[in-house]
């Protein structure tokens, strides 16, 4: 089952965006993850907020023991776990 997460990073609008593009850059030199459906992010008023919709939760936490050491590294320090919920319908713009 496909689930979505969203996580929040607090700080600098434009320090949370050059932690963010160097986590990526490290983590997906390839591109896209397996598993990944759908990425998507951006500074907020408060920081940087990501989404994403992946095939399953296992696809998830594989991509995770990548993810969480290298942001680590590179300073990002999340507000708290990701949130994350079963999707159950998605929708795509017609064109």
């Amino acid at each position: 089952m496909a689930i979505g997460m969203i996580l929040e990073l607090r700080g600098d609008p434009a320090e949370m965006r050059k932690i963010y593009h160097a986590v990526n850059a490290e983590v997906n030199p390839d591109g896209a993850p397996a598993g990944l459906i759908l990425h998507v992010a951006g500074p907020t008023d408060t920081g940087w907020r990501i989404a994403d919709v992946w095939e399953s939760q296992a696809a998830f936490d594989t991509f995770s023991k990548r993810l969480f050491p290298a942001a680590q590294k590179h300073g990002m320090k999340p507000d708290s776990q990701p949130l994350i919920w079963a999707i159950e319908n998605t929708m795509k713009a017609r064109g």
